[in-house]
């Protein structure tokens, strides 16, 4: 009997073995896809890791392409606000010859006009001695003709005062 049971130990004890190297089979199988399943986790890692260090040079190079840009646009910023100050400078400039050549207009034609009734002063006074001259050339002739008439008078006279002696 003590071999019987003994014997039934020892087959117990070596389904017990056989069950232990089944959950060690079993345990290495699944070790060994967690191990396959790690290896391709780390392979999409060290992927992601490239495609990461990738797009970190695409984001380098854009950002000094935005650093470039943004030099241009600031020294751009500058000329246009040096453009701008030049332009206020001119307009102000101009504004205020526009004003300067307004009042000059204004005296010019102050001075125009009176150049012009001065003129017509001149037309008037150049008319009313025209006239005078015409009065006295008439006045002229008229006593002219008075003198001429007494000269011939008086020379009748005299021929006749000298036919009489």
């Amino acid at each position: 009997k003590d071999l019987e049971m003994e014997l039934k130990l020892k087959e117990a004890s070596i389904q017990d073995l056989y069950e232990d190297l089944e959950r060690i089979k079993e345990d290495k199988a699944k070790r060994k896809n967690l191990l396959q399943a790690i290896e391709e986790k780390d392979s999409e890692l060290t992927q992601m890791t490239a495609d990461l260090d990738s797009e970190k040079r695409k984001l380098k190079r854009a950002k000094t392409e935005l650093d470039h840009k943004t030099e241009e646009y600031e020294e751009l910023s500058r000329t246009l606000d040096r453009v701008k100050k030049k332009y206020e400078q001119d307009i102000s400039k101009l504004k205020r010859e526009n004003e300067e050549l307004k009042i000059k207009l204004s005296k010019s034609e102050a001075e125009l006009k009176e150049a012009k009734e001065k003129i017509e002063q001149l037309k008037k006074r150049v008319q009313d001695l025209n006239q005078e001259k015409e009065d006295l050339e008439r006045e002229m002739r008229s006593q002219s003709s008075r003198a001429e008439t007494k000269v011939e008078a008086v020379q009748n006279s005299e021929e006749k005062s000298n036919t009489k002696l």
